[in-house]
């Protein structure tokens, strides 16, 4: 099992505030991360934080891991980490942690 920093992991949420808030936890943690412009750039990411909606754009694509970040209704039961809200730093460093272990 090792820790990979260097996997550049994109970020893309409906709501900026939501997208800088993950880039600069990643950042604090030295994790490379790149924020996405539009929907279209999720295609491009093997790392990827979004949301349900945008979930659906890579779902099914093996060659992409994913933290998907919603409500508990919105679960997907499916090859995904997902975090729900509330969200809590254990949750959120859960998630992180399993995104960059190979």
């Amino acid at each position: 099992m090792t820790v990979s920093m260097e996997k550049n992991i994109g970020i893309y949420f409906h709501d900026n505030s939501i997208t800088h808030l993950f880039s600069d936890l990643l950042s604090s943690m030295k994790i490379n991360n790149r924020i996405l412009i539009d929907e279209t750039e999720i295609l491009e990411t093997s790392f990827l934080i979004t949301e349900p909606m945008y979930y659906e754009t890579i779902k099914g694509r093996p060659d992409t891991k994913c933290i998907v970040v919603g409500s508990e209704n919105n679960r997907r039961h499916e090859s995904v980490i997902e975090i729900s809200q509330p969200l809590t730093e254990k949750k959120i460093l859960s998630a992180l942690f399993e995104l960059v272990v190979d």
